[in-house]
């Protein structure tokens, strides 16, 4: 249905860095990127294998104009049975 199709960040203005890190729940890294219009498909590294159903971390990190940095990290639910 082409709906959650991709894990990306909707609003990043006035970011001047950032760097996503995805990791599976053995703390392996899936995805990372330093692009701010970055799109993760639930494969590793986005050309691999597709990553199996469950939840993954992500850590985020941002670097305004001011040069301050804010981090956001949360939850991702992979499921890709329909």
């Amino acid at each position: 249905d082409n709906q959650n199709d991709v894990f990306k960040i909707l609003d990043h203005e006035n970011v001047e860095e950032f760097e996503i890190v995805i990791l599976n729940r053995w703390g392996n890294v899936v995805f990372e990127s330093n692009e701010l219009d970055f799109e993760w498909n639930g494969k590793v590294k986005n050309s691999g294998p597709k990553c199996d159903d469950g939840v993954y971390f992500y850590k985020a990190t941002f670097k305004n104009p001011y040069n301050e940095d804010k981090i956001a990290s949360g939850y991702i639910h992979l499921n890709g049975s329909k």
